[in-house]
This record gives structure tokens, C-alpha cells and sequence, in this order.
């Protein structure tokens, strides 16, 4: 998966939930992750194998891709003050845990019209 070119994309999980998330590829942003959000649901960061929930209030969810966009695994429920590593993920998306389902079985990434 190479560089996205879009700031926000959509994300649709279990073909029914679109959330919108802020693309973090650079380092700055990636930095600022859960803080980049700002009016979206989530933040996607892009490469990302790591992340941490320190000085957060609310728990989230993390969705762990491959380089191709596929979904690898699942964390529902990463509670503030945590650090979190999947070595086998390129990317990840971090929504707020309670708008994951219990079961995630599938997403589809849209930006503008294309589904990666």
C-alpha cells in the first residue's frame, strides 16, 4: 500500500458502519494520532506497527491491516495508558472502542469513489 493521497477517508466495517477517519502518514502526524481526529471518528496511521493510549480518557479499538489493506486483527477494548504492538501489521485504524461491533469480520476503505 503505497502513500494515500486524501487527509480523510472512510472506513466501512461489517458492510454496514461507515466511520470517517484522518489519514496520519508522517511522522508529526502519526505523533498527534488520537489528537488529529478532530471533527472525524478516527484516525487511520500509516505505516504503524505500534501504538499507545497514554493521556487518553476513553478506551479505543484497533483495527490492524497489511500492506494490501486487509484486515489482520482485532484489539475491541485498549484502555488509556496502554502501549499496544501487532509486528505483523502495516497500518492501523483506531476508533473509539464503543462504535466496534464485538465481531468485526470485514472493512472496506473508500477514498473518493475507489475502495482499496
Amino acid at each position: 500500500m503505497s502513500r494515500i493521497k486524501h487527509e480523510v477517508v472512510k472506513v466501512v466495517v461489517n458492510e454496514q458502519r461507515i466511520h470517517t477517519l484522518r489519514v496520519a502518514q508522517t511522522f508529526r502526524q502519526r505523533l498527534l494520532g488520537w489528537g488529529l481526529r478532530n471533527r472525524c471518528d478516527g484516525v487511520w496511521l500509516l505505516p504503524c506497527r505500534a501504538v499507545h493510549t497514554i493521556g487518553m480518557c476513553e478506551p479505543i479499538g484497533l483495527l490492524w491491516l497489511d500492506k494490501n489493506g486487509q484486515l489482520q486483527h482485532v484489539d475491541n477494548l485498549i484502555v488509556p495508558n496502554r502501549v499496544i504492538r501487532y509486528g505483523a501489521a502495516y497500518s492501523v485504524i483506531e476508533l473509539p472502542s464503543a462504535v466496534l461491533p464485538t465481531k468485526v469480520h470485514s472493512i472496506k476503505l473508500v477514498t473518493q469513489g475507489c475502495v482499496t
